[in-house]
């Protein structure tokens, strides 16, 4: 799942910087909330 998250991170992040942003903070915090 993790590895799933940060790939598709990336992929946001190289097409567009702005929405990474966002998605950074998004990632973040369901990396922070464990999985239940």
């Amino acid at each position: 799942g993790c590895s799933f998250l940060l790939a598709l991170m990336q992929k946001h992040r190289r097409r567009e910087r702005r929405f990474g942003r966002d998605m950074e903070t998004i990632g973040f915090a369901v990396y922070e909330v464990p999985p239940e």
